[in-house]
């Protein structure tokens, strides 16, 4: 949920010329995040082999453990972590005249052909990662692996995005420097 805020920060304070290394580090921190959960997550929550253990009881305590967890790092990041500043424009509207000003600056968006093809690739580019990533576990467990099996194989896939993320943000800088504005769509 924080990703457009945290890109949108990014896209704000950094040159242009060294977002896919910001970028590419920012999806690299997630993704390893990603295969960690899984990782842990898939072992604490199984269910043993006796039957004897009450499965929605061992997903309540996973659940409770990584927001506990993910708590204590928010509290870090607040901490540890400057917001650098950068040049905004207040608006005077308040209330309903604020959601209509955020609301007109929408429909100028959509009205930029370009803007209406990145939302329609993104949904159609981001919907099978998400499902291939929510629903891979299962199809493991369908084949009759053992947990340690299936949280290891969906972890790999999110260690492999790690490195993609990474060598890809830097394509996407180099493409950008050698072909201007055209080079990071080529990545």
């Amino acid at each position: 949920a924080m990703r457009p805020i945290s890109n949108g920060i990014i896209a704000n304070t950094t040159a242009e010329r060294h977002w896919g290394k910001i970028f590419g580090r920012l999806q690299a921190a997630y993704m390893s995040g990603a295969s960690i959960v899984l990782l842990m997550m898939l072992q604490t929550a199984r269910q043993e082999e006796d039957r004897t253990s009450d499965l929605s009881y061992r997903w309540r305590m996973a659940s409770i453990v990584f927001g506990i967890f993910t708590s204590c790092l928010s509290g870090l990041v607040l901490c540890f972590l400057r917001e650098p500043s950068c040049l905004t424009t207040r608006s005077e509207n308040m209330g309903l005249g604020a959601v209509a000003e955020e609301a007109r600056h929408l429909v100028r968006f959509l009205k930029i052909p370009t803007f209406c093809i990145m939302i329609i690739q993104g949904i159609f580019g981001t919907v099978p990662w998400i499902v291939m990533s929510n629903y891979m576990p299962l199809y493991f467990k369908f084949l009759r692996l053992r947990d340690w099996e299936v949280s290891l194989i969906s972890a790999m896939l999110h260690v492999a995005m790690i490195f993609g993320n990474i060598l890809g943000g830097l394509f996407a800088d180099a493409l950008t420097l050698q072909f201007g504005c055209c080079g990071r769509p080529l990545t």
